[in-house]
């Protein structure tokens, strides 16, 4: 029996390695692509090795395409040019106008005559939305519906989770500037107000720009203005006016449109406040946000002020923003579904042009959250930079730079005043000729502000002292210069060139003695020509 037991343990042991000698043949690595037929009849022309590394190329590319579909986010690095075109070659080939054998017997059809015009947009030709709401998908159009949805989801992602306004739900991307948007946005409540009235108001905090204006009159509304108050060399927000005004016109108040970025010595709007004011007495508030998503401080009041008030829409421009072409603006809001954002979108009549939205869309694909992160960063930085220039050029010529910092984190104020008695006031000469002196030695975007007789007239309102933001600021004349997104430090550097040589021109060509006698304008030469024996 123990034999016979052996034997069988033999014989099962015996069995167990010849399975094991039994090993399945390895499977042979195959260099013929598998996947796309393209590459597979590739291969048989240029060889299975060089066509397998060319299809692991082209599937980095699908590869990051379809991440963007899956994710609908900024990548964190932007793209390349080319990916972003095989992207929109893609895109194009899902408009009916660039269908392989397509027949358009339609009144508008996505033709394109100029072939300049064609390569612009990608023979994207038909536009975004449908006649009765700008936010719908086109049957012919299902390729540029999908650039409009996510250039959509780009921004929100872009504003909640990169440039801090968390609480922002809903968005609107249009085809045109900021003044249309303000408008559509004004009409848009002014058909939802209740009771009717022969005269319905907006209240405005004063803001000396005329678009804000006059947005407010082509919505066939009616301004009241608030003048701010002065807080040292600040000019700040009215509260207590404008609280006086809800109650003495309760039920004409359409909103209360408050303006964020300005040129300065306005501050911001006090937003946190009138949010607060607009909740108490259920009155809209719309946010003018020009330019004011590059700054965090911006964004800081503007989420404290949804999180403790009210905020219906907010309006930027995509070209102050972003960095594209003049041309595009974004309406968003809190609001989920069924706020003021999606009854814009179904007031606003007809389609809409692609082209805003197609820059916009590209730029951040270009652009990524790595380098939109880094451009606010530089940006805030630069501010600094810029004031503290403006501080160390100015000194020597008996001007200041206005104390706006606390408030104003965009632009910056700087006096005229000694400039204006020495030089400019006994010749004759308009302290707003330093702009244009300036422009003229290719510097852009300073701005002169001087205090007038003349009064301006926009419709039915009177100003005096219009640009300044005031009827009697106490520092006029001022010039103001703004670090915005994209700027860089050698601008500024030749900015503070530019300026330096401008005050030294106007002193030493006419009415300066005083001043060399003083020696202002020796001084800055002589730390000019230390300057350059250290560059040296």
């Amino acid at each position: 029996m123990e034999a016979a037991q052996q034997a069988q343990d033999t014989s099962k042991k015996a069995g167990a390695g010849e399975v094991k000698k039994q090993k399945k043949p390895e499977q042979q690595i195959s260099l013929k692509p598998k996947y796309d037929p393209f590459f597979a009849k590739a291969a048989e022309i240029v060889g299975a090795g060089y066509a397998k590394i060319a299809e692991d190329s082209v599937n980095t590319v699908e590869k990051r395409i379809l991440e963007l579909l899956d994710h609908r986010a900024l990548p964190e690095e932007g793209w390349d040019e080319i990916t972003i075109q095989v992207l929109l070659q893609k895109i194009a080939l899902m408009d009916s106008n660039n269908y392989q054998g397509n027949t358009g017997v339609g009144e508008r059809e996505g033709r394109i005559f100029s072939p300049l015009v064609r390569e612009k947009h990608f023979g994207l030709g038909h536009g975004i939305g449908r006649s009765g709401d700008v936010n719908a998908l086109q049957p012919k159009a299902i390729g540029s519906s999908l650039i409009v949805k996510l250039t959509k989801s780009l921004f929100l992602n872009a504003l909640t989770k990169h440039m801090g306004y968390p609480s922002i739900k809903q968005a609107l991307v249009l085809p045109f500037a900021t003044g249309m948007s303000l408008t559509i946005t004004l009409l848009t409540l002014a058909s939802l107000h209740t009771p009717k009235s022969t005269d319905m108001y907006v209240i405005l905090p004063r803001i000396d720009q005329k678009t804000c204006l006059k947005s407010i009159y082509t919505a066939n509304l009616k301004p009241i203005i608030i003048q701010p108050v002065l807080e040292g060399d600040e000019l700040r927000t009215d509260v207590e006016m404008i609280q006086k005004t809800i109650v003495e016109q309760q039920g004409k108040v359409v909103c209360v449109m408050s303006t964020t970025s300005c040129f300065a010595p306005r501050a911001y709007e006090s937003v946190v406040d009138i949010a607060a004011l607009c909740k108490k007495y259920d009155v809209p508030h719309v946010i003018n946000n020009a330019y004011g998503l590059q700054c965090t401080r911006i964004a800081s009041d503007i989420s404290t002020a949804i999180q403790k008030g009210r905020v219906d829409a907010l309006i930027s421009s995509t070209d102050k923003n972003f960095m594209v072409p003049v041309g595009g603006s974004i309406i968003y809001s809190p609001a989920k579904l069924g706020g003021l954002v999606e009854q814009i979108n179904q007031f606003y009549p007809g389609r809409a042009s692609m082209g805003p939205i197609m820059d916009l869309f590209v730029t951040f694909m270009q652009m990524g959250s790595g380098t939109l992160r880094e451009l606010l960063k530089q940006r805030k930085e630069n501010y600094e930079y810029l004031r503290a220039q403006l501080v160390n050029a100015l000194e020597p010529f008996g001007e200041r730079v206005l104390a706006t910092q606390k408030n104003n984190k965009i632009s910056i104020a700087c006096t005229l005043t000694r400039l204006n008695e020495v030089v400019f006031k006994p010749n004759g000469i308009e302290p707003t000729f330093f702009g244009s002196y300036l422009f003229s030695r290719r510097v852009s975007g300073v701005r002169v502000v001087a205090s007038t007789d003349k009064k301006a007239k926009i419709n039915d309102q009177i100003f005096s002292n219009y640009g300044s933001h005031s009827e009697a600021y106490p520092h006029l004349p001022y010039f103001t210069a703004a670090a915005s997104i994209g700027q860089t430090r050698q601008e500024i550097d030749l900015f503070i060139i530019k300026l330096k040589e401008a005050f030294t021109h106007f002193y030493k060509s006419n009415g300066g003695k005083e001043l060399l006698q003083e020696k202002l304008v020796v001084s800055v030469l002589e730390q000019e020509c230390t300057e350059e024996s250290k560059a040296q």
